[in-house]
């Protein structure tokens, strides 16, 4: 929120100091780009008439129709001075004294002294104090508008910084229409290559970088941009050649995992045969393919594994894993691999029906009636025709109805509380009445959301997870 501080003397006439508030002030409220401006006023240096005098002036709508949002002023200990000859004072002329901040406050509210002796403003010309009576704190559009943001920053596989390059920012079309903000922005990093991008519709995005003499660089997943959040995003530019790309299973970014989620990585050569686990607890090798994690301390482990195929291997970081920098090595009876990632406690992630990420979630509705009933929907079906799972209904029902979405992810259950889980669905807040380890499958997590039945009607909306300020991919389900 811009404050400029426009402190000026009102009685001062060479140089014209009020004209010169009047210009700044003008300028400001033409110039606020979506935020809202406070007028900075310098009542240290005024005597109390002349800081109402500023007040009014700086109320008035600018040439372009334009208004601040209020005022801030300089100080709340120094709230005026005493002027000789002060030409705002009634009668005109008079030596007004420093007074206290109860005589300040009386004329923001009466325009006069708290006996009501001494006027501070014509009473005929304004009557009505600057501060009549309480209003409501103005909207902060930029707050209150379901717009997000995204920073982050672009460094080549040594750690270098990538200066000045072009960078574009542009949402994955997924059905639903934003109802405010930017789906597209092209911008540049600085020296340090840092970049950001601010006003963003809520949704999936690509980001697209162009190294100068380069051709463009697409990071192996997207980003999701939230409601009301920055969210940080780093890109390293690696063009391989790569021997293993690890991603987690639910949302397909990487290389931040979480002890105890489900990983895939991609590779050639990494098996000789498809093959899948078929026992529990699961394998640590099949068709003699096996995958080694070494975390920070050290520590070598084998991880269990879901799935091996030549290209592509599933399995779960072991969960003992410590935090900080680690490797992953595939041994196959062809090829030995190896990649380093980092490790987090949490690095959450959504299963999508399609098993891409992105579009309708692998969710489940539990319907609890007021008898104690209980009921589960699914909240997709798989279309024939498009060949993909498609979003169903879900119809919020009556109010005595308790609905409930039921979501798996990964990388969820290392969150440092179940409070630090927070759920946005279609932007509005939703109970997270559980966040933790599926009982049954291994590496899934379960997310209880109590659906908030002011979604009623809204259709095809995002639901995002915040957990421990990070955010998950998005996905989507439809509201009746």
């Amino acid at each position: 929120m811009p404050m400029p501080m426009i402190y000026r003397r009102e009685h001062q006439t060479s140089p014209n100091l009020a004209a010169d508030l009047d210009t700044w002030v003008e300028w400001t409220k033409n110039h606020q780009y979506g935020r809202n401006a406070l007028i900075g006023l310098g009542v240290y240096l005024n005597s109390i008439e002349a800081t109402l005098r500023q007040i009014r002036r700086t109320r008035n709508p600018s040439n372009q129709s334009k208004s601040a949002s209020g005022f801030a002023f300089y100080s709340y200990a120094n709230t005026n001075e005493a002027v000789n000859a002060n030409p705002f004072s009634l009668p005109a002329g008079q030596n007004t004294p420093k007074r206290s901040f109860a005589e300040f406050a009386s004329g923001l509210v009466k325009g006069k002294s708290i006996d009501s002796t001494q006027n501070y403003e014509d009473p005929g010309g304004n009557p009505n104090p600057v501060f009549a009576q309480p209003v409501p704190i103005p909207e902060i559009a930029s707050k209150s508008l379901p717009i997000g943001h995204v920073m982050g920053v672009v460094k080549d596989r040594n750690g270098v910084a990538y200066d000045s390059i072009d960078l574009t920012i542009t949402r994955i079309v997924d059905g639903t229409t934003p109802s405010a903000g930017r789906t597209s922005i092209t911008t540049n990093t600085d020296g340090n290559g840092f970049f950001g991008a601010v006003g963003l519709a809520p949704g999936n995005y690509r980001i697209r970088a162009t190294p100068t003499g380069e051709q463009a660089f697409e990071p192996f997943c997207s980003v999701p941009v939230v409601e009301g959040q920055v969210i940080s995003f780093d890109i390293v530019i690696d063009r391989g050649p790569f021997q293993l790309i690890p991603v987690s299973s639910a949302s397909f970014c990487g290389p931040i995992l979480a002890p105890g989620s489900i990983v895939t990585t991609f590779g050639a050569g990494i098996a000789t045969s498809t093959q899948s686990a078929e026992i529990t607890p699961l394998p640590t090798t099949i068709a003699g393919t096996s995958v080694k994690v070494k975390d920070s301390s050290g520590i070598e482990r084998s991880a269990p594994l879901f799935f091996v195929s030549p290209q592509q291997v599933n399995f779960q970081m072991p969960a003992e894993s410590s935090a900080g920098a680690a490797s992953i090595t595939t041994i196959s009876p062809i090829v030995n691999r190896n990649v380093n990632v980092m490790v987090s406690p949490v690095a959450p992630g959504i299963f999508s029906a399609n098993s891409n990420g992105i579009g309708v979630a692998a969710a489940v509705v539990l319907r609890i009636k007021p008898d104690g009933a209980q009921s589960a929907e699914s909240v997709s079906t798989y279309d024939g025709l498009l060949m993909r799972h498609v979003p169903l209904q879900i119809a919020l029902g009556p109010e005595s109805d308790e609905v409930y979405l039921l979501l798996f992810g990964t990388g969820i259950r290392g969150r440092s509380s179940e409070l630090k889980v927070k759920a946005l669905t279609g932007g509005l807040k939703s109970e997270v009445t559980f966040a933790g380890a599926h009982e049954i499958y291994v590496g899934l997590d379960q997310i209880n959301v109590k659906l908030n039945r002011a979604l009623a009607g809204k259709g095809l909306i995002d639901v995002v997870l915040i957990v421990d300020g990070y955010a998950t991919n998005i996905v989507q389900i439809n509201v009746k």
